[in-house]
């Protein structure tokens, strides 16, 4: 019934291949598979002979599947139904990846694209001219997708709620996904309509929620608005996943930075002569960084200095002068050389095998000096006179190089220190570049960085929250999977909102120059836009935010934050819970007005969740990625105690937070 003009199946080649082994071992009946596919087309006579002519049985099957992995996705209709006829369920079942969401339907949905162009003269709101442009790329992108794109504009605002509602209320039993464009002018927590009247996305949200048509469908919701703060304080806010305008350039010339900034400590001197070095420490140098600004009063000399002595290279001084103000140019300078004086054992350039063997290419390309770097790699111990025996044996060059890739690749990541620094040494600065991916934030400390664990346990006898009984379990596995990813991980027990608030202070205000991340795992009783002390006083998500984000030092830092607290609703209508911070990437255990789930002797349903997900992933945990996973997870731990939560997260990343453990440290135990 449900094979009709209206459903696709569409099965791609990859996906098929994957399934080579289990497809051999299902296709039980080959003889009855080939009856349905010559019967609708699928096959030919050809084919049939073809498969046939293989002796074995297990071959019949791999000719088969090779045959079929050729027709697919266009014949992927006639695939599934020779399947169904020919009783190949089981076949069929794989061909669902319980990981991601079906897209089987021939539309997989709609797109409800509202543009919001003119509004009354006279008011706030200009015109919105070149929206057009936006509609035609949407319009375009998603007929391509295979959506049926339904376009609504200029709709004051209970139009526009009017237009959600009937939306969310028609039947999606045909349809896979469901997609809605917001383009308007907007404050924050709303769209403004061609009134200049609002609509609140908590209103949306609440229409969203409670329709039965769109449950269990996923739901994609793009604003293409403003989120300036309204006049109004007690503006509700469903949702806030923008990046802010911070200042980008220099992230942008960070990866220079950090990949010249190894052997450096020997040239860091003032005035040297033959006879008298002065040797700066890095926890000297620290303490003078409010005097260093200060008194550094003409910063274009003492990088002209600088540039000319060895000190800093160009993409240094690009890096600094990036900064608009001169304050923030002269700590940005404090930052280079204090990080130059801790590139000795604080530092580890972790390179892994998968990402050096993609490179095989440029490396061999640009390894243009093998003698100069052989020599390096000899003399620090990376590579043997074997090793090195081995390579030249190679006749030709290209192969010696290729060779010496091979070799390089299996001392990695434990020889990443002395390959970088052979690298330095013997002048390939390009293959340096190449190493630092720029989709991905550098992970090169030892540790990366801090995790702030702040778990409250006891509250207020009498009061409405009780003990966190199960919490040590939470605490033992986080410690135990950051450790193994190379974080130091410090716990505060039981801590009132002030104490909080000043443990979150203390912590952005310390140095970042040897640190790579920040995590934050806030673990308490909560409401909807804060979290609970064990005074009973709340500290509002807002603050924390601040906070974050008057940070200088863990600015272009990638940041952590893991919020396992209930989000219950409050009785105030002031709560305002964002994060606006570049760089960002927040997990709540829930949604707002949910709970979060307990166990006793088990722990949290979300750490339990998190610390799954990420140990099945140790070897490159992916943290954006991973989200959908943890979702996932949280919601099946649920359901076996008859329960209903799901997790969800906020983003402004820029870029991939990729974390690794080591096996011989972790040993998942939740």
């Amino acid at each position: 019934m449900s094979m009709n003009e209206d459903r696709v199946y569409y099965i791609y080649k990859d996906q098929f291949q994957k399934l080579r082994v289990d497809f051999v071992k299902l296709m039980d009946d080959i003889k009855s598979f080939l009856d349905a596919a010559l019967s609708n087309g699928l096959l030919t006579y050809s084919h049939k002979e073809s498969i046939i002519s293989e002796r074995d049985s297990n071959d019949q099957k791999r000719r088969l599947h090779e045959i079929l992995g050729k027709k697919l996705p266009d014949e992927s209709r006639k695939f599934v139904s020779a399947l169904e006829t020919s009783n190949h369920n089981k076949i069929l079942e794989l061909l669902d990846d319980p990981s991601v969401y079906p897209m089987k339907f021939k539309l997989h949905g709609r797109v409800i694209l509202i543009n919001n162009v003119k509004f009354p003269v006279g008011s706030n709101y200009n015109e919105r001219l070149g929206s057009e442009k936006d509609v035609e790329g949407i319009t375009k992108l998603f007929k391509a997708f295979n959506f049926d794109v339904q376009l609504y504009s200029n709709k004051t605002a209970e139009e526009m709620e009017g237009i959600i509602e009937k939306a969310s209320q028609e039947s999606t039993a045909r349809e896979d996904c469901f997609v809605m464009f917001l383009m308007s002018h907007g404050v924050r927590g709303s769209i403004i309509g061609t009134d200049g009247k609002e609509l609140s996305y908590s209103t949306i949200n609440d229409a969203l929620k409670k329709r039965s048509p769109l449950k269990d469908k996923p739901k994609l919701i793009y604003v293409n608005t403003y989120q300036f703060k309204h006049e109004k304080d007690n503006v509700p806010k469903g949702t806030d996943v923008s990046s802010t305008k911070e200042n980008t350039c220099r992230s942008e010339t960070q990866v220079k930075v950090d990949a010249e900034c190894s052997s450096a400590v020997e040239k860091l001197y003032m005035s040297m002569n033959e006879d008298r070095v002065y040797y700066i420490y890095k926890d000297q140098f620290q303490k003078l960084r409010v005097d260093f600004v200060k008194l550094m009063d003409d910063i274009k000399s003492f990088l002209d200095a600088a540039l000319s002595n060895g000190l800093l290279t160009y993409s240094h001084k690009e890096s600094i002068m990036s900064e608009r103000d001169s304050n923030d140019q002269k700590r940005r300078l404090h930052e280079i050389l204090e990080l130059y004086m801790s590139m000795n054992d604080d530092q580890v350039y972790y390179i892994y095998k998968d990402q050096f063997q993609k490179l095989l290419v440029d490396f061999v390309k640009l390894m243009d000096d093998i003698k100069s770097f052989l020599d390096e790699a000899l003399s620090n111990g990376l590579l043997t006179d074997s090793n090195k025996e081995s390579i030249m044996s190679e006749r030709d060059s290209n192969d010696q190089k290729r060779r010496l890739h091979e070799i390089l690749g299996k001392k990695l990541p434990d020889g990443s220190r002395k390959f970088v620094s052979d690298l330095e040494k013997s002048n390939h600065k390009e293959i340096l570049e190449l190493l630092d991916d720029p989709s991905v934030y550098p992970m090169k400390f030892k540790p990366h960085g801090r995790v702030i664990l702040i778990n409250n346990v006891k509250f207020p006898v009498g009061s409405k929250y009780n003990e966190k009984l199960g919490s040590e379990k939470d605490v033992e596995g986080i410690r135990e999977l950051f450790k193994a990813f190379n974080f130091d991980v410090q716990l505060y027990s039981n801590k009132t909102a002030e104490e909080m608030k000043r443990i979150i202070e203390k912590a952005s205000q310390e140095s970042t120059a040897r640190e790579d991340c920040f995590v934050m795992f806030l673990m308490s009783h909560g409401v909807r836009g804060s979290i609970i002390g064990t005074d009973g006083k709340e500290l509002s998500y807002s603050t924390i935010n601040t906070i974050l984000k008057e940070s200088y030092e863990l600015k272009d830092k990638p940041k952590l934050i893991y919020v396992n607290t209930c989000q219950a609703y409050f009785e105030k209508e002031d709560v305002a819970q964002y994060f606006n911070v570049a760089d960002l990437h927040v997990t709540f255990a829930t949604v707002p007005e949910s709970f979060a789930y307990r166990s006793r002797k088990k722990g949290s349903l979300f750490i339990i969740s998190l610390l799954k997900v990420y140990e099945n992933n140790k070897s490159k945990c992916d943290i954006s990625s991973l989200s959908v996973k943890i979702n996932s997870q949280v919601s099946k731990e649920c359901k076996e105690i008859n329960m209903d939560q799901i997790s969800s997260c906020y983003s402004t990343f820029k870029r991939k937070v990729i974390l690794r453990a080591t096996d011989s440290l972790f040993s998942f135990s939740h």
